[in-house]
């Protein structure tokens, strides 16, 4: 922070004026230092330090000043309003919607952000990832201090585990405190993001020919998505057939 004194008679650069201000701030400037800077210019410069606080509306005060001919400052001048200062960071919460079961391609996740204190003056700062995704042109600011990004899965997107779903994004507010959001509150959702291959057949009744004393109970060999429920018809001379069965661990089934 620097505040410079300027007058319109030269100054009297031995006599160094007071520079005060209104709320005080004698926890959070640090590191002063004056000068002049020239005939008529006094230069004040501070440090902000991270004192946890914020003051708005501060006005700045000078007195004490003497100009070339000895004459000094008959009254303090002040500038009112002049500046603000807020060093206390934003935070934020997020929950996501679905928050259990498991979540396939095309599902929609949207996660609601609430900020502290109600704050509503964030916006993203840089991008904004979910999964891996950017997710920043969905930020949308709902005023009273909630906010929400929608992540679609797409295909090919990381599969995940109960409750792992990541999240990237530093929110700022207008002083320019930022805060990371990294993590979820507790969830159960699960992601599934890649649709299983086809299901390969390899045999059909051992020898691909289905006799009468087969056709009550047809016997599929074939290998699929590890866990896969699959299903499907044979159709031909007679009626359909229906069939359905699950894979196994290692992507087995029959």
């Amino acid at each position: 922070m620097t505040v410079n004194f300027d007058d319109t008679n030269p100054m009297n650069k031995t006599t160094n004026p007071t520079i005060a201000f209104n709320p005080t701030l004698d926890t959070t400037i640090t590191n002063c230092s004056n000068s002049w800077t020239g005939s008529n210019t006094f230069t004040y410069t501070c440090d902000i330090a991270d004192a946890n606080i914020e003051s708005t509306d501060i006005d700045i005060q000078v007195s004490g000043a003497k100009d070339a001919a000895g004459n000094t400052m008959s009254e303090t001048f002040t500038e009112s309003n002049k500046f603000d200062v807020d060093t206390i960071a934003p935070t934020v919460t997020a929950t996501i919607s679905p928050s259990t079961r498991t979540a396939k391609v095309g599902d929609t996740i949207t996660a609601t952000l609430t900020a502290g204190g109600s704050q509503a003056d964030l916006s993203l700062s840089g991008t904004c990832t979910i999964n891996g995704v950017d997710v920043t042109h969905s930020f949308v600011n709902n005023t009273g201090g909630t906010y929400t990004l929608s992540y679609v899965i797409g295909e090919g997107n990381t599969d995940l585990a109960s409750g792992a779903l990541p999240v990237s994004c530093t929110l700022v507010e207008t002083s320019g405190n930022t805060v990371t959001l990294s993590s979820f509150e507790t969830n159960e959702l699960v992601i599934d993001a890649n649709s299983p291959a086809a299901p390969a057949i390899t045999s059909i009744a051992t020898d691909d020919k289905i006799n009468d004393s087969e056709k009550g109970a047809v016997v599929i060999i074939g290998t699929a998505e590890i866990n896969a429920t699959i299903s499907g018809t044979l159709t031909g001379e007679g009626d359909p057939v229906t069939v359905s069965g699950t894979a196994n661990g290692d992507g087995n089934f029959s």
